[in-house]
């Protein structure tokens, strides 16, 4: 069986409500998030549970029975997607196992001046202690300066070990090589919170996943090694979304030659040279943030083999 280690599960098939794309190259997040956000606004139930249906159902189709739904928590979507997601969890458990991921997309703090997270966050609080929420996780790059980002990171760490949950994060989602790598920051807190290297209430070990990751590709060697050495005993794992990834990052060498770079995590060789553990996902379909793509994980090797350049027995059992 197949597996979907990160999807959404609410803002799947929503192109034809956010209308044309313009991107350009510093327009990227902006109109992703913008579009998206129009689109959130007018999510009711029964859109939601029609859409979800229709991604567990297609990904069931091409042999998944397990995925990490993240489902978007907060003002603009209130509880809907949380109420869906678990409905859908519920529903579908006799061919597809949904661990649910409450989700902060939006980012936690309101204000660039706050030291205290606003109300996107109150509603976090209020989702993961629901019953079948196993998962809590955010994007730190949608905070507007770098001690905001890294205090989100820090706020979900707090808050998985506080409920007994997995932390999963859209983290160092960019390829720009003046922008702080902030897996580090994960690493520390890790580190320092015995729960992490504990058993969770089911007897599994809890876990961080670290979703995009496409700074890290920007590494020398020798910091790969340096890397896997610091996690190499710690639940961190990686997790490329190519789909979404080479879309979405490298714009602005558009007019170069040869365009944007391979803007996602290189899986083989990572985990190949460096024994890291590390995975890919589909990430999202027929959105602003991944127009394109399939549902299929097998479809991701077949990517994975021109985009990596890997073909050899070794690296197409790792892909």
């Amino acid at each position: 069986s197949l597996c979907h280690p990160h999807i959404h599960l609410d803002k799947c098939f929503i192109m034809s409500s956010c209308g044309d794309l313009h991107t350009g190259s510093s327009s990227d997040f902006v109109e992703a998030m913008a579009l998206t956000g129009k689109a959130k606004a007018s999510f009711d139930k029964r859109d939601l549970y029609y859409r979800g249906a229709r991604l567990v159902l297609e990904s069931v189709e091409c042999g998944v029975t397990c995925m990490r739904a993240h489902v978007e928590v907060d003002t603009i979507v209130g509880s809907n997607c949380i109420d869906v997601g678990l409905q859908l969890k519920r529903t579908f458990r006799p061919i597809c196992d949904i661990q649910i991921a409450a989700f902060a997309q939006e980012p936690l703090f309101a204000d660039p001046d706050d030291e205290k997270p606003g109300p996107n966050f109150d509603r976090l609080k209020e989702a993961v202690v629901l019953d079948g929420v196993s998962v809590v996780g955010s994007a730190p790059y949608v905070e507007k300066n770098l001690d905001q980002m890294k205090r989100n990171i820090r706020l979900i760490l707090s808050l998985a070990a506080e409920h007994d949950l997995h932390a999963d994060f859209h983290l160092d989602y960019n390829v720009d090589p003046e922008s702080e790598p902030l897996i580090y920051e994960v690493i520390d807190h890790v580190r320092n919170n015995r729960y992490w290297s504990g058993t969770r209430a089911d007897g599994s070990r809890p876990s961080v996943v670290i979703g995009h990751a496409s700074r890290l590709q920007l590494f020398p060697s020798s910091q790969w090694k340096d890397l896997a050495k610091e996690i190499q005993d710690l639940p961190i794992h990686l997790v490329g979304l190519p789909q979404s990834d080479m879309y979405m990052l490298g714009r602005s060498d558009a007019k170069k030659p040869l365009g944007p770079p391979r803007s996602t995590l290189h899986v083989p060789k990572i985990k190949k040279d460096y024994g890291i553990k590390v995975a890919m996902g589909v990430n999202n379909v027929d959105n602003p943030f991944t127009p394109q793509g399939s549902l299929d994980p097998l479809s991701l090797c077949i990517f994975g083999v021109a985009v990596f350049q890997a073909a050899t027995s070794e690296d197409l059992e790792i892909l």
